[in-house]
């Protein structure tokens, strides 16, 4: 693999592919991005893909030949596992991770044979009745073992949809990770002095929520409802071109805004003529806003089994990413918080921070799950006890 000379990130997004590339010392050498249209075919799809490789080939005069690739999709889901071990004698627990991780694997794998796994996340260990979360002492001995396992999963068939599309460029795909989660993995060190953290990325079509408590990823839903439904709300209630509609959407990013529904700022009309050539109810436009943005956030978090957690704590910070969130930037937006979060905050991220997070996940990852332990499976029925099998 060419990792040990440089790492490709690529961000494969609706709207955007963002890519950047790494030399061996994690340092950025390269990158850049590309504009494409979300509903363009499959040609298309792999031309644009084809395009932004080869400018960056051109760039470091070499070729690419695989690479790490973010994804977001509204079918990826998670599904929490339990599993539990008892050994004949205390057993080292650090140098058996992996042994249980490729069992869990195989035994989600025989309930789900449709699902691709693509992140293994392990939320805590029990061993001997008591609780441990990650950074286990490596020495740390025990005999009977609980895990507690979320695997983030994406169809086969838009696994292997993605696959196709970079194999027809010449190109492997090293890891699949969902963009989403890879960004509030990162994101959330940010945000150490919080216990509880919720990051609700919204995307083109599709909105994400990642929910962590005390740095381990609780909960995690998708939506099928982004950014551009708000264009198309102003598309179909005002009749006006959604090219138009997106044009005024986005006069309200960084617009210090207030959405508070009883004001009209004139300038701010006066803006919005200018750019549609007729006058609009900028009132209403507020309320049309208002009530997509609301849905998104109620539809993230409803049949939420830790939303009596949010209301009772008053702790969880609520942070805004992706695109879609744009409009929150410098913006005050009065919504209904049933939720009762400490804080709603706007993540102003950058395209090359979108693939950095790819590169530091692609690494712990690799160091934690593939080069440790590389031993082979001696057995099948390697877990004497399965509860806790279940999909959202």
């Amino acid at each position: 693999m060419k990792i040990n000379k440089f790492l490709t990130v690529v961000d494969y997004g609706s709207k955007k592919i963002r890519l950047s590339i790494f030399d061996k010392n994690h340092k950025k050498i390269y990158s850049t991005y590309e504009n494409q249209i979300s509903d363009q075919n499959v040609e298309t799809k792999s031309y644009k893909i084809n395009e932004i490789i080869r400018k960056a080939e051109k760039s470091i005069s070499d070729h690419i030949e695989e690479m790490v690739v973010l994804y977001d999709d509204p079918k990826v889901t998670a599904i929490d596992l339990s599993v539990k071990k008892e050994f004949d004698q205390k057993i080292i627990v650090d140098e058996n991770i992996l042994l249980l991780v490729t069992e869990a694997k195989k035994l989600l794998q025989n309930y789900h044979d449709n699902l691709k796994i693509i992140h293994t996340i392990i939320n805590k260990f029990l061993i001997d009745d008591k609780e441990y979360y990650q950074n286990l002492d490596k020495k740390l001995l025990g005999k009977k073992v609980i895990i507690d396992f979320k695997f983030v999963c994406i169809p086969n068939s838009k696994y292997l949809f993605i696959e196709d599309l970079f194999k027809k460029n010449s190109v492997q795909i090293l890891n699949l990770f969902c963009t989403s989660i890879t960004k509030a993995i990162t994101y959330q060190k940010y945000f150490t002095n919080k216990e509880s953290i919720a990051f609700l990325d919204i995307g083109w079509e599709r909105s994400t929520l990642t929910y962590f408590s005390n740095n381990q990823i609780q909960y995690f839903k998708n939506i099928k409802i982004g950014g551009n439904h708000i264009t198309k709300d102003i598309n179909k209630i005002f009749n006006i071109e959604i090219e138009q509609s997106e044009k005024i959407k986005q006069a309200f990013n960084s617009s210090e805004e207030e959405f508070s529904f009883n004001k009209i700022d004139e300038k701010k009309n006066l803006l919005i003529k200018k750019i549609i050539g007729k006058d609009i109810d900028i009132e209403n436009l507020k309320m049309v806003i208002l009530a997509r943005v609301q849905e998104i956030i109620d539809l993230s978090l409803i049949e939420n089994k830790l939303i009596d957690q949010f209301k009772n704590s008053n702790e969880t910070v609520l942070v805004l990413t992706g695109d879609g969130s744009k409009i929150f930037n410098k913006n005050s937006f009065h919504l209904r918080d049933s939720f009762n979060f400490a804080e709603i905050n706007f993540y102003d991220e950058s395209d090359e921070e979108i693939c950095d997070a790819g590169e530091k996940l692609f690494y712990f990852n690799n160091y934690k799950f593939e080069e440790k332990n590389n031993k082979n499976i001696k057995k099948e029925g390697y877990f004497e006890r399965f509860f806790n099998l279940f999909g959202r």
